[in-house]
């Protein structure tokens, strides 16, 4: 019995490796991106890819991707929407390495948010984490003497972070009555039809005009695709904080890309923020929860805890 748990506990770690590995390279795509398409485009690739896969799978697995509470739904995938349309729009201005380390902030968000959307008031022990998490934001955002300052995309990233952590508390929500993929579901619906009248109205052509734009648009969509669905199939075999810890690895994947492919600085300033921000996040996963967990009533499937964007 107890090889039997540690295996399914080493499959799930593997798999979110995997997974945590193809959102990093969603998120790099994403920042090359910026260079041959719109943020419109390139949002409206990953949904429309999104939800084509979701319903050629509703059949084969007797999904009911309606759902329930439809319209806590749609405000769950318009925040996730917003969280991703900012966040590309942010890797315009910001180098990848600062954003994707901004937008991990999402734990906090997401614990001092809990009190008033999820009924779970934050404790005397999370508060700690919180206010140091926030100090390496600071540390991070501080302008250098030579530097240029603060970035539009800066606060970009940051309320792309706090849109994901009110993705992840919804999340808490409706996943004790919808599956994963009626969740994903309506985050590739709803996206789709925010972006879509921008979209049809940019001054840019409707389609990618180059072969980089198709490829890197191509990247983004099968990227975070398979990213999504290897995430969900672990989720079977490890718990949500262990999950969330093991997909921080797309921030240091991105971010080694970030200062090895794009030359992008990365000093002692930079470094103790990223440390203050991911350590305060991964203790805020791992604290026991102050209140029971609500039933589950959506089967073997679990919701992803992390924010699509």
């Amino acid at each position: 019995m107890k090889d039997t748990f540690r295996q399914r506990q080493a499959l799930g770690a593997a798999l979110m490796v995997v997974a945590a590995l193809f959102y990093g390279a969603m998120t790099i795509s994403v920042k090359l991106s910026t260079a041959h398409l719109t943020v419109w485009q390139t949002a409206m690739g990953r949904f429309v890819l999104g939800a084509v896969v979701i319903c050629l799978l509703a059949g084969p697995l007797r999904l009911n991707l309606l759902g329930l509470e439809r319209r806590l739904l749609i405000v769950r995938g318009l925040c996730a929407t917003g969280a991703f349309v900012l966040m590309i729009q942010a890797f315009k201005t910001i180098p990848l390495s600062v954003g994707i380390v901004l937008f991990y902030l999402w734990p906090v968000f997401a614990c001092i948010l809990s009190a008033w959307v999820a009924g779970e008031p934050t404790t005397g022990r999370e508060w700690p984490f919180v206010i140091g998490a926030f100090f390496g934001t600071a540390l991070i955002l501080w302008p250098e003497e030579a530097g240029s300052g603060l970035q539009p995309g800066h606060f970009l990233a940051l309320a792309s972070s706090f849109l994901g952590g009110m993705a992840i508390i919804l999340i808490r929500r409706l996943g004790r009555t919808n599956n994963a993929f009626t969740i994903y579901f309506y985050f590739c619906l709803t996206g789709g039809l925010f972006c879509l009248v921008p979209l049809l109205t940019q001054s840019a052509p409707l389609l990618p005009g180059s072969a980089a734009g198709w490829m890197t648009l191509a990247a983004v969509a099968v990227f975070a695709m398979c990213g999504q669905v290897i995430m969900n199939q672990g989720m079977k075999f490890l718990n949500a904080s262990r999950t969330g810890v093991y997909m921080m690895i797309e921030v240091l994947a991105a971010s080694i890309f970030g200062v090895i492919q794009l030359a992008e600085p990365f000093g002692p300033k930079l470094a103790l923020g990223t440390f203050l921000i991911l350590g305060c996040g991964v203790a805020l996963l791992f604290l026991p929860a102050p209140h029971p967990p609500a039933p589950d009533r959506t089967g073997p499937l679990k919701p992803p805890v992390l924010p699509d964007a």
